[in-house]
């Protein structure tokens, strides 16, 4: 960092995967950011007390998606179906068990933000733990660890990116929308590298890309 500065660059934030390392390196008025392949990666680091308080965290935003939304308005997508693979190629063994994981699906008739509108979100739908407290609990569900229940621990700021060769448009315009609604817990937003216009229309996915191999699912029993 200070060699790049001799050479007059100016360096605001430094991010790294591995966390002791980056614990390590001491720049004036740098800030550094933690990065993770997953949600579940990050709630990790925490159980594994790596986190500080006021840290400044970034994961995958794919890994905040169960699936898509069917046109007949079943939220369980055949991602959550055991032996079948969903519409972003996505098998039932990357999402582990099937059950365990419609667990943390938010319940349709009572949680969707928008019944009306099957085109909400892009069609998406989202995990439990990546909504509000205060929208979980309103409608009864049990308490499980949430994102916001961590940042409010530790009073982080949390943002968000995803492998742009592997989001399509819709699912992109989607995740604009669930974290501009709740950018009280992503307040830092969507990092997007951008891509040439003529290839972006032609993909399809999350962004979560090639990480789901690597990245941890979300526990929630801890």
């Amino acid at each position: 960092v200070r060699t790049l500065e001799s050479l007059g660059l100016s360096i605001h934030a430094i991010g790294s995967f591995d966390i002791p390392e980056l614990r390590e390196i001491t720049v004036a008025q740098t800030q550094k950011y933690l990065f993770f392949h997953s949600a579940g990666d990050f709630q990790k680091a925490v159980i594994a007390k790596e986190i500080q308080e006021g840290d400044t965290i970034f994961f995958n935003a794919g890994s905040l998606i169960a699936g898509k939304r069917r046109l007949s308005s079943s939220i369980v997508s055949s991602c959550c179906i055991a032996g079948e693979g969903d519409s972003f190629g996505n098998t039932s063994g990357s999402l582990q068990s099937s059950l365990r994981y419609q667990e943390q699906i938010m319940d349709d008739d009572a949680l969707n933000d928008n019944d009306d509108d099957d085109d909400y979100y892009g069609g998406l739908i989202f995990y439990m733990f990546a909504y509000p407290n205060d929208h979980i609990n309103n409608n009864n569900n049990t308490k499980k660890k949430t994102l916001q229940d961590y940042q409010q621990r530790y009073k982080l700021q949390i943002g968000l990116y995803v492998q742009e060769v592997a989001i399509g448009p819709d699912e992109l315009d989607g995740l604009v929308q669930f974290i501009n609604k709740y950018r009280s817990i992503y307040n830092i937003g969507l990092a997007w590298g951008g891509l040439d216009e003529c290839h972006f229309q032609d993909i399809q996915g999350t962004g979560y890309g090639t990480q789901r191999y690597v990245g941890t699912n979300w526990d929630i029993t801890s």
